[in-house]
């Protein structure tokens, strides 16, 4: 409603600036607000834990080896164009660097550093599931690398990429993206797009307890409050919670 309202006004308000129409009659509207929009788009994009693992087990073995992918993005919260930028030189034992973004424009890949936020370069920790599958991912790698031979990636230049097809080039996001809604088809789970993983992993480590100024660096935003906002719905049982938690603290078992 909100991303439809918005695009009426400022159709509206060039139909004004033209002179067709004295007014620009969206300005009576009541659209939701931005931080309403942005919470309840996370809750309605977000997976239970059962069906993450259901994903997760349903991709497990698939022969487009992707699977790795969405695994990283399940238990870190990383934005599509971060995961499949990443290099082999940004996992330095068990933390891994966020550096920089890929998009696709004409059929050129390019590679930028992610200017969402000034916390945009991060590094963050891997739990040791998540290496075991990287690693696991390194290996079938560098068997497909050897099998290829001068034909891997583009112009036989190897871009040190974690995530990439068969010949070694980057995945395009879009590809990734379709690719990620067919495996969530066959697996008859509700359709939540790929940054779907990223609003479940935050949202299921806000309800573990995890502070939320952790969550907020580990996916990038620039203040804790933006991670707040969007994923308010995580917290609503907080302050019961909050209720009980401090009354134990303060009479024990009184």
């Amino acid at each position: 409603m909100r991303n439809i309202h918005g695009c009426l006004h400022v159709a509206l308000q060039a139909a004004v600036t033209r002179g067709y129409l004295p007014r620009n009659v969206a300005d009576l509207a009541n659209p939701p607000k931005a931080r309403r929009a942005r919470s309840r788009n996370a809750r309605d994009h977000c997976w239970t834990r059962d069906q993450l693992l259901a994903f997760l087990d349903h991709t497990r073995d698939h022969p487009d080896q992707l699977h790795p992918l969405w695994f990283l993005i399940a238990t870190t919260g990383l934005r599509r164009a971060e995961a499949l930028a990443l290099r082999w030189s940004d996992l330095d034992g068990a933390r891994l660097t966020i550096r920089q973004t890929v998009t696709v424009a004409d059929g050129v890949t390019i590679w930028q550093h992610d200017a969402k936020s000034d916390d945009s370069e991060r590094s963050i920790a891997l739990d040791t599931r998540t290496l075991a599958v990287l690693h696991d991912h390194r290996r079938r790698q560098l068997e497909q690398r050897l099998a290829a031979g001068p034909a891997w990636s583009t112009h036989g230049q190897d871009h040190d990429l974690i995530f990439t097809r068969p010949d070694g080039t980057a995945i395009p996001p879009k590809r990734a993206s379709q690719t990620f809604t067919h495996h969530v088809d066959r697996a008859g789970l509700p359709r939540i797009g790929v940054h779907g993983l990223r609003h479940t992993w935050a949202t299921l480590a806000l309800r573990a307890g995890v502070p939320i100024k952790v969550v907020s660096e580990r996916i990038g935003h620039a203040d804790p409050a933006v991670t707040m906002q969007v994923y308010a719905h995580a917290l609503e049982g907080d302050d019961a919670t909050a209720a009980e938690l401090t009354a134990t603290a303060i009479f024990g078992d009184r």
